[in-house]
């Protein structure tokens, strides 16, 4: 794509927020600065932006075209955060983040899978030192599952926490 927009002779801000390698923005930086544009490179991570804080918008690159990249969203409901000025950091987040993602399932999936072949899935009502009335987890207690859609059987799938670097002002 980024070859048809230099062909076309496009000299404006061209945001890449694809899931590409941080080489292939930095190819797609030299190809349209060679044709006049300017390149930021982005990663969106989140479901698709319904409501304000949901979706995140992460950009990288110098600060005065980050800069117009956030201001087009102000307002909206994707949120914006500039975590570098190099081009290809935005790309590396996005792939480090699928990777945690898509790897992070199968630990706990055969974590609950061991636990339901020895039949501890359930935590132990009580503390046997206590004696108090109260529920408490046992040791053995596994991260939850979260339902099915549509209130079928749970599935192994756990919502990732998002580990980003941080994130510089924008001005």
């Amino acid at each position: 794509m980024a070859q048809t927009v230099a062909a076309a002779g496009f000299t404006g801000l061209y945001l890449e927020a694809n899931p590409v390698t941080p080489e292939r923005v930095g190819s797609v930086e030299s190809l349209l600065t060679r044709a006049g544009g300017a390149v930021v490179d982005g990663c969106l991570i989140g479901p698709a932006p319904r409501e304000p804080g949901t979706t995140r918008l992460y950009l990288a690159g110098p600060h005065h075209l980050t800069g117009e990249i956030t201001a087009l969203f102000a307002g909206s409901a994707v949120e914006t955060a500039v975590i570098a000025e190099n081009v290809g950091a935005a790309s590396a987040l996005k792939i480090a983040h699928s990777s945690f993602a898509k790897t992070s399932r199968v630990p706990v999936a055969l974590a609950h899978a061991l636990a339901a072949e020895y039949g501890v899935e359930e935590p132990s009502p009580r503390r046997p030192d206590d004696g108090a009335d109260r529920l408490s987890p046992s040791p053995t207690s596994l991260p939850p599952l979260r339902p099915a859609p549509g209130g079928g059987r749970p599935n192994w799938r756990r919502q990732p926490t998002v580990i980003a670097p941080p994130v510089y002002p924008t001005r």
